[in-house]
């Protein structure tokens, strides 16, 4: 079977012909894992679908039945721990992942010349991302080059 499409979401029960068609469609795969944690569900196969060559991201699947929470600190973490994803692939399924999920990578997702200016400044090393959870090290948000959000 081939897949088409920018992405599939809420990707969970997947078997090994799955992994392979997703990973040689070209298929951003959207990964929920508070949705995972709050439903008690096995979390998804991130590492081998990585692994594979899949693109992944990640959302939080906000909702009041199957995750009420809007935390993509504990997304992270959650990915990390249980999905084991490094730090640099949670860090990409945030940004370039998510936005070719959207079909925006032409203009958005990544820091280069003729994309919008969309970035964080941390309060700390970016290492420091999606290790503990709670820890918010966001101190400057820019959206279209202007400044949004400063702690």
């Amino acid at each position: 079977m081939q897949f088409s499409g920018l992405s599939g979401d809420h990707l969970v029960q997947l078997n090994e012909n799955d992994v392979q068609n997703i990973a040689q469609s070209g298929l951003t795969a959207v990964l929920l894992p508070a949705a995972d944690f709050y439903l008690q569900m096995k979390y998804p196969p991130a590492r081998h679908l990585i692994d594979k060559g899949a693109r992944v991201a990640l959302a939080t699947d906000f909702n009041p039945g199957s995750s009420p929470t809007q935390d993509l600190s504990l997304v992270g973490v959650l990915a990390r721990l249980n999905m084991k994803m490094t730090l640099p692939e949670v860090i990409g399924a945030y940004t370039w992942s998510a936005a070719k999920a959207l079909g925006r990578d032409s203009t958005e997702g990544s820091i280069e010349q003729g994309k919008m200016a969309n970035f964080v400044v941390l309060n700390d090393d970016w290492d420091s991302l999606f290790y503990q959870v709670g820890y918010h090290p966001v101190g400057e948000t820019w959206r279209m080059a202007k400044k949004t959000y400063k702690s």
